[in-house]
Formats: structure tokens, C-alpha cells, sequence
């Protein structure tokens, strides 16, 4: 069955989950024009997408990457529950902090996946995405900013864990994997509203070298 926060998101219109996946595309395009656009020689290049809160979210995210790499992209969405992703393809049920299935990738990516990881948990999740790399590939990691520094009286979601972007950066640094710390302002208008809407989040972004 599926939790309350999938359902919850399960009655956002089509407009607002467009509108979701418009800013992840904006935030990624902020990212590559400052890391550079990833080439990778594979014509066809493999992503996995670690967390999905709906179903709608599989085939907006395949165009996304598709429209921003300018290729065709073999996209897996792993979720620790998959009934709210039912019928939808390349959908396995896993859990984000064990190795992933089918790799290797050219890119993982996640957004906001941490905050409902474990504290203990969260960097056993950013080691994998990035061991399932192919030298070159990239995992790409974005922080909602209400989970690292939450404002005052911020009341978060049920079942989400704060998130230690120091701690996470220690962890890295003492497993010798490269990563940059990006952030990330967009500014964007959404559905129904004529009020501009400020998102100022933050990106890790792992690349494996070799």
C-alpha cells in the first residue's frame, strides 16, 4: 500500500509535477554550466534514478536527461517501494544504500533522496551511487535546503532525518572519493500563482575518474 507522502503526492496535478521536474531540469543546467556538459561516447547514456515519489515523475525524467545530454538515455528507477510507481518501466524496488542492480551508469541522481535515509545511513547511499559509475560517470546528489539548514519553525515531512552536508563531506574525504559542493538558485513562477518563487538548494556532485 502505498505510504501517505506517496499519496499525498499522488493528488498533485499534472501541471505541478511538471512544474517540479522543470526546476530539477533548470538545477541541472545550472550544474553543468559550471562543471561543463558530461560527454560520454556510449550513444546510448545509462542513468539510474535513486528515489521517485511518483509515477508521473519515470517518463518526465527520461525526457529531462534526454533533452539536457542530447541523447538517448536507458534510464532505472530504483525506489524502496515501487507499488506508487506500478506500471511504469525500468522500475526496480531496492534500497538506495546497498549496491545497485544493473549497472554500470554513466550518471546517478537523486533528489532530496537523503532526508529519508538514516543519518548513519546516508553515505553508505552517496558510496554506492557512486561505485555503480563508469569511469567518467557522475553522481549527482541535490539537498533541499529545509534539510541541512531548515528555517526557523520549519515542521518536517514525517519519516525524514536531517541532513549533515559537514559530516557527509568528512566521510567522503576519509573514503578518498572525489566530490565538489555545488549551490543552486533558481528563481521560478509556479502553476497558479504570479509570485516568484526563490529555491536555493545544494548539489554534491561525485565523479569517478577512473
Amino acid at each position: 500500500m502505498p505510504s501517505a507522502y506517496h499519496e499525498a503526492y499522488a493528488k498533485k496535478t499534472d501541471a505541478d509535477i511538471a512544474h517540479r521536474v522543470h526546476v530539477k531540469e533548470l538545477q541541472l543546467r545550472q550544474l553543468f554550466m559550471t562543471l561543463g556538459m558530461p560527454q560520454f561516447s556510449s550513444p546510448t547514456v545509462r542513468i539510474a534514478v535513486l528515489g521517485c515519489a511518483d509515477k508521473r515523475y519515470v517518463s518526465l525524467h527520461e525526457k529531462m536527461f534526454s533533452s539536457l545530454l542530447q541523447k538517448s538515455v536507458a534510464q532505472t528507477t530504483f525506489d524502496i517501494t515501487v507499488e506508487h510507481l506500478a506500471g511504469e518501466k525500468g522500475v526496480i524496488q531496492h534500497d538506495a544504500t546497498l549496491p545497485l542492480q544493473g549497472g554500470p551508469f554513466e550518471i546517478t541522481y537523486s533528489d532530496i533522496l537523503m532526508r529519508f535515509i538514516e543519518p548513519a545511513k546516508q553515505i553508505a547511499a552517496l558510496k554506492e551511487s557512486f561505485d555503480a559509475l563508469v569511469p567518467g560517470g557522475l553522481a549527482i546528489h541535490l539537498f533541499g535546503v529545509e534539510d541541512y539548514d531548515p528555517p526557523p519553525n520549519y515542521i518536517p515531512v514525517p519519516g525524514t532525518f536531517r541532513v549533515d552536508l559537514n559530516l557527509l563531506q568528512f566521510e567522503l574525504t576519509k573514503m578518498k572519493i572525489p566530490f565538489m559542493e555545488l549551490p543552486v538558485r533558481i528563481e521560478t513562477t509556479p502553476p497558479g500563482s504570479d509570485k516568484k518563487l526563490v529555491i536555493e538548494d545544494m548539489e554534491f556532485v561525485l565523479r569517478k575518474t577512473t
